[in-house]
């Protein structure tokens, strides 16, 4: 959180266990430019500034909401803006964020009223998140700021794959773009790492210092420089009493600051060798292998292993299944659990009793969306086959991928991408699947996108596609 010049963190992580334990943190797109961000040699310093606030997981949440409280007081007399960034993982449809807690299932939730009721009023705040379906900030009405989100408010945001040597992902995809889009606008002149110039029109930018110009240029950041497939976070913006106009550093409340200079100063991480299918960079060369490839390789790997008797032998096979049935990348927030399962398969993780019941839970949350999701396919005779041999992310990539093209093609990709957007939101807000409870996990997309691409495949009008959603809540 930034308050004019003043800057407070609060963590429920010591950052110095974290360094213990996990040696480095890195961040950026393994086969690009990824720095460490976090280790021995930057934590005295990181420490040093004395801004850092560790609380208790069970006192996180309320903290944060004193803080905010606080701070908003002191910028409103000082007559300067308030940057709230905030960080955790986000609740379907409410877009509540989790703040501290042990586990899932215990996790404190801040919500919009209690963001609202912290700010107060006459106050310029801006907010950045990262969490899935932040959206639901910028769309509901209680709340007056100036937002960035890394997602809209009906998708997942996505970090960066994990490399080969970690299991820890390596940050936001759109923390990336912002951190490249702020550089630009601290050095408009700047060319891209291969010599060619930013997509971003630099006689705009240099002329322009807008919040509503720094929102377009992280927007064309995002789908130019950083993402093939940009456009699937659907980022969104806000801004405060819809002032457009005002200078960005007022509304947004980002600080001043030599961010391409901080960004090189950090130690670089040689590219990684793994599985180039991944490399999400829009200007690198891409491989031929399909995602769909991919995850069959993987399966192939999977075949084979032996199960134990009981609820562990239960939730192996299940976890078996689950990794077989195209679950989507790892990358996506809510698919943490994929590291835990495919070692379960591979027998390299034994996990407790009470870890194992919470992924029975979660597995069972997964498995039956995906059941749930072929009989509605059925029931509306879609040209799919079931849930679970439908690569659903793929055919996403597919399409994304060819909406680059400056041809036909292209733009035939990019109306069938609209078309699909258009559905997606129907069948989301009909709910006619369950946002997981608290002990299942995270809200587990695939069975939606399945269910929406089956409806785009059909030929269906959105139109149509409405009755037939209608169809399936009568069946629900």
């Amino acid at each position: 959180m930034c308050a004019g010049s003043n800057q407070i963190w609060l963590t429920c992580l010591d950052p110095q266990m974290l360094v213990d334990k996990y040696v480095e943190y890195a961040h950026g797109n393994r086969l690009g430019d990824r720095r460490i961000v976090l280790d021995s040699t930057l934590l005295p310093d990181i420490l040093a500034a004395g801004n850092m606030r560790v609380v208790p997981p069970s006192l996180l949440l309320e903290r944060s909401l004193a803080t905010i409280r606080s701070e908003c007081r002191i910028a409103k007399d000082l007559d300067q803006p308030v940057l709230i960034l905030i960080f955790g993982h986000g609740d379907e449809y409410t877009g509540g964020v989790s703040i501290g807690g042990q586990k899932t299932s215990d996790a404190p939730r801040l919500t919009i009223a209690s963001m609202k009721q912290a700010i107060g009023k006459d106050v310029d705040v801006g907010i950045l998140m990262t969490s899935c379906y932040s959206g639901c900030w910028i769309v509901n009405p209680q709340l007056s700021v100036s937002a960035m989100t890394a997602a809209g408010p009906e998708n997942m945001s996505e970090s960066w794959a994990k490399s080969q040597s970690s299991s820890r992902a390596t940050g936001s995809i759109y923390a990336s773009a912002v951190l490249q889009a702020l550089i630009k606008m601290e050095e408009p002149t700047m060319t891209q790492e291969h010599g060619s110039t930013t997509c971003v029109d630099m006689d705009d930018l240099i002329s322009s210092s807008t919040y509503a110009e720094l929102s377009r240029v992280i927007y064309r950041t995002l789908l130019d420089d950083v993402d093939t497939m940009g456009k699937h976070h659907d980022i969104k913006f806000s801004a405060q009493n819809d002032s457009w106009e005002t200078e960005w550093r007022q509304r947004s409340g980002i600080p001043l600051g030599p961010y391409k200079e901080r960004w090189e100063m950090l130690r670089r991480v040689p590219v990684d060798t793994a599985d180039p299918c991944t490399n999400r960079c829009p200007r690198a060369q891409h491989n031929e292998t399909s995602p769909s490839q991919a995850s069959a390789k993987f399966s192939y790997g999977l075949r084979g292993s032996s199960s134990v008797r009981g609820l562990r032998g239960v939730v192996q096979s299940m976890a078996e299944n689950y990794m077989l049935s195209f679950p989507g990348r790892d990358s996506f927030a809510p698919n943490v659990y994929h590291y835990t399962f495919r070692n379960m398969v591979l027998g390299k993780v034994v996990v407790d009793d009470d870890e194992l019941v919470d992924l029975f839970d979660i597995l069972h949350y997964r498995l039956s969306g995906m059941r749930l999701a072929s009989e509605y396919a059925s029931v509306l005779s879609l040209p799919l086959p079931d849930c679970f041999c439908h690569d659903t992310d793929a055919w996403i990539q597919d399409i994304l991928l060819a909406g680059r093209q400056h041809d036909p093609a292209g733009q035939a990709a990019r109306e069938k991408w609209k078309h699909y957007k258009a559905i997606h939101s129907l069948v989301y807000n009909a709910r006619i699947f369950d946002a997981a409870l608290r002990d299942q996990g995270w809200s587990y997309a695939k069975p939606l996108d399945y269910l929406a691409v089956g409806l785009v495949e059909s030929g269906m009008t959105l139109e149509q596609a409405e009755i037939a959603v209608k169809k399936l809540q009568a069946c629900k």
